[in-house]
């Protein structure tokens, strides 16, 4: 795979420019929509931070 602005990392500032696919724990879903005149929306899905409530009915 070739990355069209720079072949490794860049050591000065701290970032790595991954050149190749690396598996990483998922922790959220990134989605970004673009609608004209502005209406723009992103959607962060991540786990539910607490247990879902028992069903009392």
């Amino acid at each position: 795979m070739r990355v069209p602005c720079h072949q490794g990392g860049f050591p000065d500032i701290n970032l790595d420019v991954a050149i190749q696919r690396r598996n990483v724990p998922q922790q959220a879903v990134l989605s970004n929509s673009f609608g004209f005149g502005g209406q723009n929306v992103s959607l962060v899905i991540t786990d539910a931070l607490h247990p879902k409530a028992p069903n009392t009915r």
